[in-house]
């Protein structure tokens, strides 16, 4: 029976460690993004936390004025990796769940959300960020892209 208990606790550090190691592995993300849509100024501005975990504000600009806002987490829970995303004057967060990761891409899913319910992030370059959202809308796949540019000092 210990045989079996130092063995589950060994499996769980080494799953912890696993987790750890694929958010060091998005820190790529760190720094401002901006994209000029339809829309106006999209900003995505993430900071990497002590624990590693990644921080955002997400939010678009038209004519001077913030017309979306959210803030977003990247984090670690229950040896899963979740996008977690407070819309604003919302109280409960939607945490999307990492499916997909490489050096260069990420892919998050909730398949019960409404929309969307996967969010990709690919890295094009040091200074230059691929995302997409998508889902399905009325029995119909629907998605949204958007490319951003890194301004700052974070440049990957």
């Amino acid at each position: 029976m210990k045989k079996f208990f130092l063995f589950l606790l060994t499996v769980i550090v080494i799953a912890g460690c696993a987790v750890e190691k694929d958010i060091q592995k998005i820190h790529w993300l760190q720094g401002e993004w901006q994209s000029i849509g339809q829309d106006g100024m999209l900003v995505e501005n993430w900071t990497v936390n002590k624990d590693n975990s990644l921080t955002g504000h997400n939010y678009t600009l038209e004519l001077g004025d913030t017309t979306f806002s959210e803030q977003v987490e990247i984090g670690s829970k229950n040896e899963n990796i979740y996008f977690s995303v407070l819309v604003y004057k919302s109280t409960v967060p939607v945490n999307f769940k990492l499916i997909e990761l490489s050096d260069t891409e990420m892919v998050f899913e909730d398949s019960l959300h409404d929309f969307p319910q996967r969010i990709v992030y690919k890295l094009v370059s040091n200074d230059s960020l691929y995302a997409r959202i998508e889902g399905i809308v009325d029995g119909k796949k629907a998605s949204e892209e958007f490319f951003y540019k890194k301004v700052g000092k974070y440049i990957h």
